[in-house]
């Protein structure tokens, strides 16, 4: 539950405009025993109390995606130049800070050096509550389902199903999804296979003639992704109706797949065409380039930015989910059906 200046005014027995008041320190018209009250019911429901503000915006990201804190993965610096950008429009300046979940809260917001997170990382509903106890939060690309607050996130089920007709377009009528299930399962892998279910559905194809490859093993290394891949390859190759469209929740995974089909004689585009999601850097140069489905990476960190200023400035306003559209970026793996 998030905390908001109105549930401190119902503990205390007040009205949140007097909350309000009180907690910016402007409450001389209030009696003591109130100040203290409304104070004290905000320090006990864990309300961030700030007195003033550091014109820093903080920006976390997973610490698996750092070597020694410099982040390395293009994936997420297209998302630091989308904040870095808006924040310099905005006069604001964005700290970055790579964070595990084991070490408590970000340094950053422990020693209040920022008025709000963008935070790239899921959490759970008491870690969230922790954080939100110091400053308002907005996530960038992980949905939270356990608690409250704004979600920025690409419109999944339309990047899907912008593939799936693009590749239906020309001339496919078997399709597989494939994907490597983690534990838990993300919220971008079930969004997206379920936006592949329904994509198929709904173009009308027959359920012979569409396969979702999703083995439940979790990955802990690349030779095991390897594996897992080379296991999905082998078993879509034994269908007696082979898919000619394959279609992934993610560039990385996609990439082993075409490497692993490769090896096999299974060749693309010519045996089958491709299409991943996230379009990382590396499409540009495998065999063949793969064609994927790009997520407008610096607008949505550019929105994240433009929520948490928002949720700054105003505490009370509500938390809501926001989902922007994708485009397909095409290359090489996409081909005409072999006959």
């Amino acid at each position: 539950m998030r905390v908001t200046q109105r549930l401190v005014a119902e503990r205390a027995g007040v009205s949140q405009p007097a909350v309000s008041m009180i907690l910016k320190g402007d409450d001389a018209s209030f009696p003591a025993a109130t100040r203290d009250r409304v104070r004290a019911v905000a320090r006990e429901l864990g309300y961030a109390l700030r007195t003033r503000s550091t014109g820093n915006i903080g920006v976390v990201v997973p610490e698996y995606f750092s070597n020694s804190g410099e982040v390395r993965n293009r994936f997420y610096t297209r998302f630091l130049d989308g904040a870095s950008s808006r924040a310099r429009d905005l006069g604001v300046h964005v700290l970055l800070e790579t964070w595990s979940r084991r070490r408590g809260v970000p340094d950053m917001v422990a020693a209040s050096k920022v008025d709000g997170l963008i935070l790239a990382h899921p959490v759970s509903r008491a870690q969230l509550a922790e954080l939100q106890s110091h400053v308002p939060v907005v996530f960038l690309n992980t949905d939270v389902t356990d608690g409250d607050a704004t979600v920025v996130m690409p419109d999944n089920r339309d990047g899907i199903d912008r593939a799936v007709r693009m590749l239906y377009d020309r001339g496919h009528r078997r399709f597989a999804f494939f994907g490597i299930e983690p534990s838990p399962m993300s919220s971008h892998l079930r969004e997206r296979r379920d936006a592949f279910e329904r994509s198929v559905r709904d173009l009308g194809l027959p359920a012979r003639d569409v396969t979702v490859c999703m083995p439940p093993e979790r990955h802990a290394d690349h030779s095991d992704q390897m594996a897992i891949t080379a296991r999905a390859v082998d078993r879509l190759m034994k269908l007696k109706r082979r898919p000619t469209a394959v279609v992934s929740h993610g560039d990385s995974v996609m990439l082993g797949f075409l490497s692993v089909a490769r090896e096999r004689g299974w060749l693309c585009p010519g045996h089958f065409s491709a299409v991943g999601f996230d379009n990382i850097e590396s499409c540009n140069y495998s065999q063949p380039p793969l064609t994927s489905v790009d997520q407008p990476m610096e607008q949505m960190a550019a929105t994240a930015l433009d929520e948490l200023i928002a949720h700054i400035k105003d505490h009370e306003r509500p938390a809501r989910r926001v989902r922007l559209a994708c485009r397909l970026v095409g290359r090489g793996s996409v081909g005409a059906v072999d006959a």
